[in-house]
């Protein structure tokens, strides 16, 4: 009998294999962010605010929040529910 792909997603979420693919996409994002720092403090801190400016720090930062409380909430199986309107990420806040 195989198993359906629904069936092998729902093992794969559940399984701490999941978790370290999940913190190993966050230690390249934080690699990533390493690597190019020095040419975004060059052309992004140092340079005029404008619209183009504004949107790279609205795309390159909040996911570094998101990363960080959803390996915190993946490792610890869940965030109190009163720590979301705090850290106004509610996508990974699980209330159990």
């Amino acid at each position: 009998m195989s198993a359906s792909i629904e069936d092998i997603s729902k093992i794969l979420a559940s399984s701490w294999l999941s978790n370290y693919f999940y913190v190993s996409g966050f230690t390249l994002l934080i690699i990533d962010w390493l690597s190019t720092l020095d040419t975004e403090i060059k052309y992004i801190w140092n340079g005029n605010w404008g619209l183009g400016k504004a949107l790279f720090l609205l795309t390159r930062y909040p996911i570094f929040a998101e990363r960080m409380l959803g390996t915190y909430d993946r490792m610890s199986h869940s965030i109190p529910a009163s720590l979301c309107p705090r850290l106004l990420i509610a996508i990974n806040c699980k209330s159990r």
